[in-house]
């Protein structure tokens, strides 16, 4: 099972994603109520399936069963404001610990490392599963 363990700041939600021994930090909106568009998506446990993006290719990998929210994505970007409920990994965390950073690398390493699956689990939760520093690297 794929885990993230997020921890909550005012304008951003990050996290980091562990299976085994593969890391990447990930990044996504602030908490808000679930609301589609603005807000990451609540705590739990999902499946994770493939999915055919017109904007982010093919076999992207897309959190399904969101209650009252479709089509939450892995995808690239580095801040917040560039996802619409979806979820970016990164290699690093930025210093003020408002996005990450190498994303689009952390991205291809999850993509490369989950290459043979057509279904994952996923579970989300919070807490701080190290004392995350600016700049720091997985």
């Amino acid at each position: 099972m794929i885990e993230i363990t997020r921890w909550y700041l005012p304008n951003v939600t990050l996290g980091l994603l562990t299976f085994d021994d593969f890391e990447v930090f990930t990044c996504e909106r602030p908490w808000e109520d679930n609301k589609p568009y603005v807000s990451c998506i609540p705590e739990g446990d999902y499946n994770l399936v493939r999915h055919d993006s017109p904007k982010f290719g093919d076999r992207v990998w897309m959190v399904h069963n969101v209650p009252d929210r479709t089509f939450i994505l892995f995808h690239v970007a580095n801040w917040p404001h560039q996802l619409q409920g979806c979820i970016a990994p990164g290699n690093t965390l930025f210093p003020d610990g408002d996005g990450v950073g190498s994303s689009r690398v952390a991205y291809e390493q999850f993509m490369e490392w989950s290459k043979n699956f057509d279904h994952l689990e996923l579970r989300i939760r919070s807490g701080v599963p190290k004392e995350p520093e600016s700049g720091q690297e997985v």
